[in-house]
């Protein structure tokens, strides 16, 4: 088992949005294109931005065919373009590649 660690960096403005698009749109495009969601989390900071959430899969081939789906799916495809009618919602994506430890409780 691999993890994604995902931090979205916000416009200014624009968590909310960036929040209402997962809760209408994107966990159900997860959901139909091979992701498991672990979890969702932001920062406690009052000038928070930042949205981070952490995906499962079964390895490396198994997560880059979930985001090559993700990318060609037409419902995620609308949805995207129509949250950044009034603007972008996203600044910056950074994502990194985990493997638990041989003491991790998550294997």
């Amino acid at each position: 088992m691999i993890y994604e660690l995902r931090t979205y960096t916000t416009a200014p403005g624009k968590l909310e949005q960036l929040h209402q698009r997962f809760r209408g749109h994107t966990l159900r495009a997860f959901g139909r294109n091979g992701f498991e969601v672990i979890g969702f989390w932001e920062p406690v900071q009052a000038d928070n931005r930042e949205l981070v959430y952490l995906l499962a899969f079964p390895d490396l081939a198994a997560q880059k065919a979930a985001w090559d789906s993700m990318e060609v799916d037409p419902e995620w495809s609308v949805a995207r373009a129509e949250s950044k009618r009034n603007g972008i919602l996203v600044e910056n994506v950074a994502s990194r590649i985990l493997q638990p430890t041989d003491y991790s409780p998550l294997k």
